[in-house]
């Protein structure tokens, strides 16, 4: 398993373009299987681009909608993915459940269906959901594999995660007008945050996964990223996780 690991991921990083989502900027590396729940999606047969996610049981992983592929392999456990750790795993997503009504980052969530259940461990472990929305002001940290600045043209292969801080419905609204509602949240600030390579990976806050990344501004400096509101999909998730038909 770790060969596949190995072969899958230097055809991707040979190709890599960044096309899903955001990057972290201004953060730093996190200490070695520090945020055990993240998973790093390789999407398409072709492996050439790459999602983030997180792992909220032992055969689910949440990320974003608009992270779809034709097929998906999971890599858990990792923490430099250019590296062959031991503890990495590559698990086939078994189906992929977008919201019916995602499109165009609007109910930009999905789950996948690993094909079987993970083993849980100190490098491999789930992170709980709250079903009450974050607090305005609330300092969250947000994590993934993208680029660390704008000019750098391929992913970064340490796990990055930097801290955000949640704004308030007002300020959202007026950064992003009709392309924000509740929900949605918003966070962190220009040159602070999140812009292009990692869509998919989890806001947490205090210990649980609030939002998940889903779009930023072009040029990652004039607006805060938006992430879907976790809170909003509760029933949703749950009705999946019960019964994914």
């Amino acid at each position: 398993m770790a060969a596949l690991c190995i072969l899958l991921l230097c055809g991707l990083m040979a190709a890599l373009t960044g096309v899903c989502g955001v990057e972290i900027i201004g953060g730093q590396a996190v200490p070695p299987h520090s945020r055990p729940y993240m998973a790093y999606i390789l999407l398409g047969r072709g492996k050439s681009s790459s999602c983030g996610g997180f792992l909220i049981r032992e055969d689910f992983v949440l990320t974003a909608a608009h992270c779809q592929a034709q097929e998906y392999h999971v890599i858990i456990g990792a923490h430099n993915i250019e590296e062959n750790e031991t503890s990495q795993k590559v698990i086939n997503v078994k189906k992929a459940f977008p919201h019916p009504l995602s499109k165009n980052f609007e109910n930009d969530i999905m789950l996948l269906k690993l094909i079987k259940p993970v083993v849980l461990n100190r490098e491999v472990a789930v992170i709980p959901l709250r079903s009450r929305s974050v607090a305005p002001g609330t300092v969250c940290s947000v994590a993934g594999w993208g680029k660390v600045n704008q000019s750098k043209s391929s992913s970064n292969s340490i796990l990055q995660e930097v801290n955000v801080t949640v704004q308030n419905y007002e300020q959202c609204r007026s950064t992003w007008g009709g392309q924000y509602d509740d929900r949605k949240i918003c966070a962190g600030r220009p040159d602070h945050g999140t812009c292009k390579g990692d869509s998919g990976g989890p806001l947490v806050c205090d210990g649980f996964a609030q939002g998940i990344v889903s779009f930023g501004s072009d040029n990652c400096k004039d607006k805060p990223a938006i992430y879907t509101k976790i809170s909003v999909y509760k029933y949703w998730i749950k009705a999946t996780l019960r019964d994914p038909c």
